[in-house]
């Protein structure tokens, strides 16, 4: 019998303290085709708090639109799950708490106001920013018990809005606002009240989702019965996960043996996207793929130059202008070059799951699956029992890339939604293994 409900929940409320009833199973933050899988196993709601925004697909419309179809009942909050919710509420979606109506209403509108930085999920996703949305809320209650005045409230959140969402925190935001002069006794007063006065209305709202998904369950619901008709575009029917079936990959993505040995050929790094381009390219000459509708924007295109000029030691303008005219080109051709590159990058991100069963192909044709299959073996028979070290991420990573002798990338989420690795915390989950099972080899001197 399958489970009631399905939760997609991360940062915004963490295990230790969402305490979810029993029939409901606790997910990861939700990517592109996570709402579709969780469809086909059946539960009659899922719950949407969390999602990817950046790095990774992000969960998409139709796939929630097909879940309703199938007679389940989509509820969002808090975070990714409001953006939805209050763009597919008229579609029958259950938006819930104040963040959903806010976007609902009209009263928010961007997506860096739920968006945040946070540590990985073995840590309990720490918060590393802070949400506008919480920001709002704490100032709200400040003006309200008289703390600050509203003036203040209105100059502290133009501050906090114009801040990158990845740096945004109470610090840089009162710092800021010394900076500019904001009324001093103020900006005193809220240091004081912080952080044990903070709202966090994105856990609020999290917590009466689920609320919320438990009084629709204990009411024995009938199946969603959606008034809308779904449309079987050739966007759809192209999705790079449509055609998987429950068990073909695991929620922590461990179970299935060929996603096992696909993650040791992973930590190997370029011969990773060797086999990817042999794959990617195997996947448009049969039509299983087609190009990206969009052309990648300026911002994918930057980082796939910056990602060239790192791996060949371009620091100035005038060493990769020297590196064009040597390769017979010039920079309007390197920039066709690179956006050609972003575009194939673009390709192979939105086609993640079909393209992993190709690339294990292409692993059985070069004569690798053998060995990456006896280590993935071995190591989960060595790892049995064994708990992760949670050596620091930056250590983790200098110590892959130097294994790997290579430069370290400009952006780790990038890197690992390349690799086709749902988050940077599985990414991490990898390296933390990795790291363990080197060591059992080095000191029992065996070959790796």
């Amino acid at each position: 019998m399958g489970v009631d409900a399905i939760l997609f929940i991360g940062p915004s409320l963490p295990e230790r303290e969402s305490g979810e009833p029993p029939g409901f199973e606790r997910r990861p933050p939700a990517a592109q085709g996570d709402v579709y899988r969780a469809t086909l196993e059946k539960p009659r709601a899922i719950g949407i708090v969390d999602g990817y925004f950046h790095g990774v697909p992000a969960v998409w419309h139709k796939e929630i639109l097909w879940a309703m179809t199938k007679g389940i009942h989509v509820f969002g909050a808090a975070s990714m799950g409001a953006l939805r919710a209050a763009e597919l509420h008229p579609f029958g979606m259950r938006g819930v708490g104040r963040i959903f109506e806010a976007y609902r209403d009209g009263a928010l509108s961007d997506d860096d106001e739920v968006a945040l930085t946070h540590g990985p999920e073995e840590l309990g996703y720490p918060g590393l920013s802070e949400p506008m949305v919480n920001i709002r809320a704490t100032l709200d209650s400040a003006v309200s018990v008289g703390l600050v005045t509203d003036a203040t409230r209105i100059e502290l959140l133009a501050l906090a809005k114009v801040q990158y969402y990845q740096s945004r925190t109470w610090e840089t935001v009162l710092a800021a606002a010394e900076c500019k002069a904001v009324r001093a006794e103020d900006v005193a007063a809220l240091r004081a009240r912080l952080p044990a006065g903070s709202i966090d209305q994105k856990r609020l709202d999290a917590r009466e989702l689920i609320d919320a998904m438990v009084c629709l369950l204990e009411t024995d619901p009938a199946p969603m019965q959606p008034d809308f008709a779904f449309e079987w575009t050739e966007m759809w029917a192209n999705a790079a996960w449509l055609d998987e079936r429950p068990g073909t990959r695991s929620v922590d993505g461990g179970d299935d043996f060929d996603e096992q040995v696909l993650n040791e050929l992973r930590l190997l790094g370029p011969r990773y996207f060797d086999l990817q381009e042999r794959a990617l390219l195997h996947a448009f000459a049969v039509g299983e793929i087609s190009a990206p509708e969009m052309p990648p924007d300026s911002e994918d295109v930057l980082k796939q130059v910056d990602a060239f000029r790192r791996a060949r030691g371009l620091t100035r303008r005038t060493d990769l202008e020297a590196w064009a005219a040597a390769a017979g080109t010039d920079m309007a051709g390197f920039e066709r070059m690179m956006a050609e590159e972003a575009t194939i990058r673009m390709a192979a991100q939105n086609n993640a799951a079909r393209l992993a069963v190709r690339i294990v192909d292409q692993l059985r044709l070069s004569g690798d699956y053998e060995r990456l299959a006896a280590r993935a073996r071995n190591k989960v028979e060595r790892l049995k029992g064994r708990k992760p070290l949670n050596s620091p991420r930056h250590l983790l990573l200098e110590r892959h890339f130097q294994r790997l002798d290579c430069e370290l990338p400009g952006d780790i989420d990038v890197y690992a939604a390349e690799l086709g690795l749902p988050n940077t915390g599985e990414f991490q989950r990898l390296l933390q293994n990795e790291d363990i099972y080197s060591r059992m080899m080095e000191e029992a001197g065996e070959e790796q």
